[in-house]
């Protein structure tokens, strides 16, 4: 469907702040969080500062005085006929030197100051951890079900010998774990959902023995960041299938109890064996890419013979794939 769900992707709008001046590029579809669902996307503006070249602004002496200009800008300015104000920054913005504004009209009750009273109180004074606290409800989620607070319970944190065995593991139960996956169109239920839930941060895992309806999800100590009233659990992501791999520390342990090294070589040698026939046998090159590509319904439109048949293991393209896979 070309429709857009609003509890997934919003259309963002983005600019450049640079020196000398102001790059506003076109809206774009990006992840939904919680403070842009409440709000509507249409009075954010998610901004990068970076130098006239396009490039991220690191801290020296020869760049301070950039940074004096991009002060200027957290400060506040013109956009629009909109007064934009800086609003907060998530975690991966940090990174990049980024952060979001509100932009709204001058006499519209609504502002900055107003959506970080919204998201809750916080008790921490120090600026970097602020900023995080700040930044875990602008991460990328997805809205599910809202739970009562006779449904939620803090427990306490399993700690042995100054040890936190439980650091940011919830629990949930297996009949809110399927509603959960439900609304977030799984046809699954995973094991475990990344969530954030009323200033909780953190992991819950399903735990079939929770069978009481006032205990259904289960949140440590550790979890809380901070104090608020928003109980809809936002998924930021689940547990799903992935792949093994033999790395140094694995294959340590397992020589450790009693697996002998030629063991490794042997795998080591017999996968090696394969990726050279995969990349010189064209029917089994084939294979090897459709396992990745096949789903693009390409192959089946180009199962041509004679001449004008495709040597997929000549196209440098399909070579790159995979060699990616490999």
């Amino acid at each position: 469907s070309d429709e857009m769900d609003e509890r997934k992707e919003c259309k963002m709008k983005t600019a450049f702040i640079l020196p000398s001046r102001i790059i506003f590029n076109f809206p774009k579809v990006s992840q939904s969080n919680r403070v842009i669902r409440e709000f509507g996307s249409d009075y954010f503006l998610r901004v990068k500062f970076l130098d006239e070249n396009l490039n991220q602004i690191f801290p020296s002496e020869q760049t301070e005085p950039l940074f004096d200009r991009i002060r200027q800008y957290l400060n506040g300015f013109e956009c629009a006929g909109r007064r934009a104000q800086f609003l907060a920054m998530s975690n991966s913005q940090i990174k990049e030197a980024g952060c979001y504004f509100y932009c709204r009209e001058k006499e519209s009750e609504t502002n900055a100051g107003f959506i970080r009273k919204w998201l809750g109180v916080f008790e921490d004074k120090n600026v970097g951890k602020y900023s995080a606290r700040l930044g875990q409800s602008f991460s990328s989620s997805i809205e599910t079900i809202e739970f009562k607070l006779t449904e939620m319970i803090q427990i306490r944190d399993l700690i042995v010998n100054g040890y936190n065995f439980t650091d940011g593991i919830g629990k949930i139960s297996s009949i809110k774990a399927k509603e959960v996956a439900q609304e977030y169109g799984l046809e699954f239920v995973p094991s475990a959902f990344q969530i954030r839930i009323a200033g909780y941060k953190g992991v819950v895992a399903v735990d079939p023995t929770i069978i009481e309806k006032t205990e259904s999800l289960q949140l440590r100590g550790s979890m809380r960041k901070f104090q608020s009233n928003y109980f809809k659990l936002d998924i930021l992501n689940y547990s799903k299938y992935s792949e093994g791999f033999l790395n140094h520390e694995v294959i340590q342990i397992l020589e450790f109890y009693g697996i002998k090294f030629d063991v490794f070589e042997k795998h080591q040698d017999k996968m090696i064996n394969q990726m050279i026939e995969e990349l010189l046998s064209p029917d089994l090159f084939l294979e090897l890419i459709k396992i990745k590509l096949g789903h693009f319904n390409f192959f089946e439109n180009n199962e041509t013979t004679g001449k004008d048949k495709i040597e997929y293991i000549y196209e440098p393209f399909f070579r790159d794939v995979a060699i990616n896979i490999q």
